[in-house]
C-alpha cells in the first residue's frame, strides 16, 4: 500500500508512514483515490475528551479516533476542550504534510527496540518541523547516549543544549535531566555486564595457573575499559545541577536508581578481584564512597575510578603474576 499523503510504499498493516509520519487507515479499509500532491494542511491543537493526550486535528471534521487511547471523539469537543484547559485561544498549527508528534512516537518505538540510529532520525525529521519539540531532543540525547561504543560526549552535550535552550518550564528541565540520568545508568549496567562477561573462564584460568601473563593482559584492558565507561557515567551525573537535583523527586529517585547500578557495578568489580584472592585497593574503595556521594547529591566533587593504580597495567596484575 501507499502513503496517501507522501505517495511512500509501506507496509500492509502499517499504523504510521515512516517517511512522513502520517497516520494510515486501519487495515481493510479502501484509501480515497485523489490527488498524490503532497497536501498543505490546517490543523487545530486540539486535546482528547477522554485521556487529555495532545491532538492536532482537521477542524473541518465531524469526528476522529485518538491515537493514544483507541477511543472516538467530537472534534470540536476536542477542540474546546483544548482550550479550556489550556487558557490557550485557538492558534492554529500549520503543517504541510508532515505529524510531528506521530514522528516522535516512531522514534520512541525505535529507541525502545535498539535501533539507535532509526531513532536519531525520526527524531530529526521531527524537529525539522518543530525545533522546539523537548521529546525529539530527548530521544537524540538517548540515541547518542544508549550507544556505548566511541565517545560521543560531545554530541550528547550540544542536544541537551539545544533541548534546555528550548525548554519553557522546570518541566521540561527535568525531562531533559532524567534522560542523562537514563544515560549514566545504562553506562553502569554495560560496566557490570563488561566485568561480569568472562568470569568463569578467567576464574578456571586463575585455578590451573596458565597463561598467567594472558590472563593479566587481558584483565588489565578489561579494568580499564570499564573504568572509562563508569567515568562517563560520572561526568553525565555532573550535568545535573545540585539547584535543580535538590528539589526534584523524581531526579532524586532516578540518582537513587542510578546509585543502585553503581553498588552493583563495584561489587562485580570486587567479585572479580576475589577471584585472585584479592580485593580493591583502599583508594578505589575511597574513591567509590565519593562517587556514591556524588551521585546521590552528597558531595561537590567526584574524581575518577580510573586513576586507582590497581587498574593501570603493571599495578594489581603485576603484583598478583609478578
Amino acid at each position: 500500500m501507499f502513503c496517501m499523503n507522501c505517495g511512500t510504499k509501506v507496509a500492509d498493516g502499517a499504523a504510521f508512514c515512516p517517511n512522513c509520519g502520517t497516520r494510515l487507515q486501519a487495515a481493510g479499509q479502501s484509501p480515497a483515490f485523489g490527488a498524490y500532491e503532497k497536501p498543505r494542511t490546517q490543523l487545530v491543537a486540539a486535546k482528547c475528551t477522554s485521556c487529555g493526550g495532545a491532538l492536532t486535528v482537521d477542524p473541518s471534521l465531524e469526528a476522529a479516533i485518538c491515537p493514544f487511547c483507541n477511543t472516538p471523539y467530537i472534534v470540536e469537543k476536542a477542540i474546546n476542550n483544548y482550550k479550556v484547559t489550556n487558557n490557550y485561544i485557538g492558534t492554529q498549527i500549520n503543517i504541510e504534510g508532515v505529524n510531528s508528534e506521530n514522528l516522535i512516537e516512531l522514534a520512541e518505538s525505535s529507541l525502545k527496540a535498539g535501533n539507535y540510529s532509526e531513532a536519531m532520525s525520526y527524531a530529526d525529521r521531527a524537529l525539522e518541523t518543530d525545533p522546539s519539540n523537548i521529546n525529539g531532543w530527548i530521544v537524540k540525547i538517548k540515541a547518542a547516549g544508549y550507544d556505548i561504543d566511541g565517545d560521543r560526549t560531545s554530541e550528547i552535550t550540544s542536544f541537551i543544549d539545544a533541548a534546555l535552550d528550548r525548554s519553557v518550564n522546570d518541566n521540561d528541565q527535568i525531562l531533559v535531566y532524567l534522560a542523562v540520568l537514563d544515560i549514566a545508568i545504562i553506562h553502569l549496567n554495560e560496566a557490570k555486564n563488561l566485568v561480569m562477561s568472562n568470569q568463569e573462564q578467567i576464574r578456571k584460568q586463575v585455578a590451573d595457573r596458565r597463561d598467567r601473563n594472558d590472563i593479566a593482559a587481558m584483565d588489565s584492558g578489561y579494568i580499564l575499559r570499564t573504568s572509562k565507561i563508569v567515568n562517563e557515567a560520572m561526568e553525565y551525573r555532573t550535568i545535573v545541577p545540585d539547584s535543580v537535583y535538590s528539589r526534584s523527586d523524581v531526579l532524586q529517585k532516578k540518582a537513587a536508581a542510578m546509585a543502585d547500578a553503581y553498588s552493583a557495578y563495584f561489587k562485580a568489580l570486587t567479585d572479580r578481584y576475589r577471584i585472585y584472592g584479592s580485593s580493591p585497593s583502599h583508594q578505589a574503595q575511597v574513591r567509590q564512597r565519593e562517587n556514591m556521594n556524588k551521585i546521590l547529591g552528597q558531595s561537590n566533587s567526584a574524581r575518577s575510578f580510573a586513576s586507582d593504580n590497581s587498574s593501570k597495567p603493571g599495578g594489581f596484575f603485576k603484583k598478583l603474576f609478578g
